[in-house]
């Protein structure tokens, strides 16, 4: 089981006071589909990996001072990579992932 916290969002982008409504969940496989050079001088391979599709698979509303959830990875394939990641949505349905205006 993996548990992941993180701090509260308290600033928008501008600096401003922030109203998170909810932490978003979303988790994704990716399989590695080759190798490529690691580059930076070294001569070794590393792994090359596939798109992720991300699924949601659930929601955390705002905390005081941290946000938690728990995940149990699904199954794993040789090659392949689990990964979770969690999006800001404020009160007005903005995502963290999206531009800052």
């Amino acid at each position: 089981m993996l548990t992941l916290c993180w701090a509260v969002v308290l600033l928008d982008c501008h600096g401003g006071p922030e109203l998170v409504d909810f932490y978003e969940i979303a988790t994704a496989r990716r399989l590695i589909v080759g190798t490529q050079p690691c580059g930076g001088g070294d001569l070794s391979d590393c792994p090359l990996y596939g798109d992720p599709s991300f699924i949601v698979i659930g929601e955390v509303p705002q905390g005081v001072y941290e946000a938690c959830t728990s995940w149990i990875p699904p199954p794993l394939g040789p090659g392949e990579v689990a990964y979770l990641a969690v999006t800001t949505v404020d009160q007005a349905g903005n995502r963290d992932t999206q531009e800052c205006f």
